[in-house]
């Protein structure tokens, strides 16, 4: 532990050499345990960095999944109201071509009833004039 140049000294200078040689060893052993304290806490750092790291990616994790949980309900919602759009352009398409149809029966009864062509009622009337 002491070397044998420290008795030299101890021998050469005296009583402040003996507290040279004790505040060096205070000093030694202070800086053996700061040196140890350094190294745990750059360890605990280090552990403490890994687990956080950890956890960002486990967190970001979960935001990628509920985003694409997200989108995917989106996107579903937005089919279903295409699907429900184009159902409703063909039923109103085909009420158009309804509505066109029997605009022409109409016309076509119409223009029959004015030409007495088949009316029964005044069928029935001219048989009773007529005879």
């Amino acid at each position: 532990m002491l070397d044998a140049s420290m008795f030299k000294l101890v021998e050469q200078i005296g009583f402040p050499a003996i507290i040279f040689i004790i505040w060096y060893l205070f000093w030694r052993g202070e800086s053996r345990k700061w040196s140890m304290l350094l190294e745990q806490e750059r360890a605990k750092m280090a552990v403490q960095m890994d687990r956080d790291e950890k956890d960002r990616g486990e967190h970001m994790e979960k935001w990628r999944t509920m985003i694409s949980a997200q989108k995917d309900e989106l996107e579903r919602i937005l089919k279903t109201h295409r699907d429900q759009v184009d159902q409703m352009f063909r039923l109103y398409d085909r009420q158009g071509e309804l509505m066109v149809i029997q605009a022409r029966h109409l016309q076509s009864i119409d223009a029959k009833i004015a030409d007495n062509q088949f009316c029964p009622v005044v069928r029935a009337n001219t048989k009773k004039e007529g005879t």
